[in-house]
């Protein structure tokens, strides 16, 4: 189960790398900083899905409480929503076994 949970997270850690390297060359070829939004990221890549989210959240009975968050979270830095996940699941999945290559 670690196995799977570190090579999901260190997936994330990828994903999100490769979302901040191309922040990054945004931001160099435009001459200032560029951030995108996971939220357009996301409309980006799979506009359906993402209508989907947006329903879903709506019909639930909670959507008054569900709807901000959801707002919030999609208007966070991609990089960082893959990043910070991806890094705690890389973490969480990491050998218990500390002396693995030290010499007796």
């Amino acid at each position: 189960m670690r196995r799977v949970v570190r090579l999901i997270g260190t997936w994330l850690v990828a994903l999100g790398l490769i979302v901040a390297l191309v922040d990054l060359t945004h931001s160099l070829e435009a001459g200032q900083v560029l951030i995108t939004g996971f939220g357009a990221q996301w409309a980006a890549l799979a506009p359906d899905s993402l209508a989907a989210l947006d329903g879903f959240v709506n019909s639930r009975l909670l959507a008054p409480v569900l709807v901000p968050v959801a707002e919030r979270l999609l208007g966070l830095p991609a990089a960082l929503v893959l990043l910070a996940p991806g890094g705690l699941l890389a973490y969480l999945g990491r050998s218990r076994n500390r002396e693995l290559y030290t010499r007796p």
